[in-house]
């Protein structure tokens, strides 16, 4: 299992469809809705998503694009618990990475053995982390 960081939603829903980013983030996508891997993420992912369409295009968008989120095949949403809090925390303290990257990073490595997907490099800094975007 993999956690999958909002940002390759974010990337296949917005980015031109050329860029590369986009490109790797819809084959990942792919894979997943076919059943080809195991992927996870938890509901923050949902409001980054819908935070940053609605920014970039509109409300019916952002809203049309949390609804597919919701429903995408084969993905698993976790729950966001008290002890992924507490361990985003400590990963904020040592790592002096951004909040929402510090629950990301939290999630992975209390459902995916630090598994992420993810272009953010700032993964690279959380000790147990290990981040593909390929």
């Amino acid at each position: 299992m993999i956690y999958i960081d909002a940002n390759v939603f974010i990337y296949a829903l917005t980015y031109n469809e050329k860029h590369p980013d986009a490109i790797k983030s819809k084959f990942f996508l792919k894979e997943l809705r076919f059943n080809r891997l195991e992927a996870c993420t938890t509901i923050l992912t949902w409001d980054e998503v819908v935070w940053h369409l609605k920014k970039v295009r509109n409300h019916t968008e952002a809203i049309k694009a949390g609804r597919m989120l919701l429903s995408f095949p084969n993905l698993k949403f976790i729950d966001m618990t008290k002890k992924v809090i507490e361990d985003a925390q400590k990963i904020c303290e040592t790592f002096h990475v951004k909040p929402r990257d510090a629950i990301h990073g939290a999630c992975a490595l209390n459902h995916c053995k630090g598994e992420i997907f993810s272009n953010d490099d700032d993964f690279d800094d959380i000790q147990g982390i290990s981040r593909t975007f390929e």
